[in-house]
């Protein structure tokens, strides 16, 4: 996560846009195609931008920064590298960047915390209180699968729904109309309702987003986790007028993986990851370093490794703990007391 994977101070970075391109673009572990579908642009633009074959334009720089969730002094050092001035001045800079890190680090403890939830109330229970804080009052969790009439939704008795709006969805026969269901299936990522563009909607899209007002609901958030067997685990939320700035939208994006993570842990068995013999001690002190905000860089200069070798080691530490990603594995390795 771009949260836990602020620029090191290790050693000078890169200062050309199409090395700082790809310095971000390889700290959030995202590939070319990847950074480029949630972009909606081509992958073979994004590989010019990143050899420095293309030029971007001011608004490429800001979906870019968007896509990664780049921090307001991380963002001003891409314009500046692509040619453009400073979009944010320094001390509102540095003020935001203060309260991105106090949220992300109140977003890290959120995660670890579900991670060692002893139930999916419990979990459930830790989730609500920080998302209530950042605005988002209710909130559940479910699985899309694709059936013979369209996506069918099965929603987990854990959660905080807007019952009374979603009994208005039931009894007007929304679903079949719904966007959000639509958007999540096919998303990858976290994303706010107000990131859909109003001109893809209908009409009757419209007209359901604004009947949502009726219910104290202006907009909220979506976590799509694809699986493997073709459906979608996703948290679902509803909040009024809410701030959906980077910091925002990266500290919920972990709360939320967090949450479907560890409601799925429950139904599973647990890996026995607390043996010693599963986490070397080198593993061990990689997660410690990637929890504190190391950059990859960062951590290969302090174990002696390779980038590519940190990287790696990360993807398989994550693949033996059972989790998603590195950032969940520091979670759960965090509250198993493992780091």
């Amino acid at each position: 996560m771009a949260s836990l994977l602020s620029p090191a101070a290790d050693r000078p970075g890169p200062t050309g846009f199409p090395a700082l391109l790809r310095q971000h673009r390889k700290r959030d572990g995202r590939s070319q195609m990847n950074l480029a579908l949630d972009m909606g642009i081509s992958p073979r633009h994004l590989g010019f931008l990143e050899k420095g074959r293309a030029r971007p334009s001011a608004v490429m720089v800001a979906r870019i920064a968007d896509a990664l969730a780049l921090a307001p002094a991380e963002r001003n050092a891409m314009l500046l590298a692509a040619g453009f001035a400073p979009t944010i001045a320094p001390a509102a800079a540095a003020a935001t960047a203060a309260k991105a890190a106090s949220l992300a680090l109140a977003a890290f403890e959120t995660a670890v915390a579900i991670a060692g939830a002893r139930d999916a109330a419990a979990a459930v229970d830790i989730a609500a209180r920080f998302l209530a804080a950042n605005g988002i009052a209710h909130f559940m969790t479910g699985t899309l699968r694709r059936g013979p009439h369209g996506w069918e939704v099965t929603r987990d008795a854990d959660g905080r729904p807007a019952i009374g709006w979603l009994r208005h969805n039931e009894v007007n026969g929304y679903r079949n109309h719904d966007y959000l269901i639509r958007a999540t299936a096919a998303a990858s990522a976290g994303f706010f309702w107000s990131d859909i563009p109003l001109a893809l909607l209908s009409p009757l899209q419209r007209r359901i987003l604004d009947e949502a007002r009726d219910f104290q609901i202006a907009d909220g958030f979506v976590m799509p986790v694809q699986m493997g067997d073709g459906s979608v685990r996703a948290l679902s939320s509803w909040a009024g007028p809410i701030d959906t700035d980077l910091a925002t939208r990266t500290a919920v994006t972990l709360v939320a993986t967090a949450l479907l993570d560890r409601l799925a842990r429950l139904g599973t068995p647990a890996l026995p990851v607390n043996d010693p013999a599963r986490l070397a001690a080198v593993d061990r002190d990689m997660l410690a370093f990637f929890a504190a905000g190391y950059s990859i860089d960062g951590i290969g200069q302090r174990l002696a490794l390779a980038e590519a070798e940190v990287e790696r080691r990360l993807r398989g530490i994550a693949a033996t703990m059972g989790c998603a990603s590195p950032a969940m594995a520091a979670c759960r390795a965090a509250a198993l007391n493992l780091i």
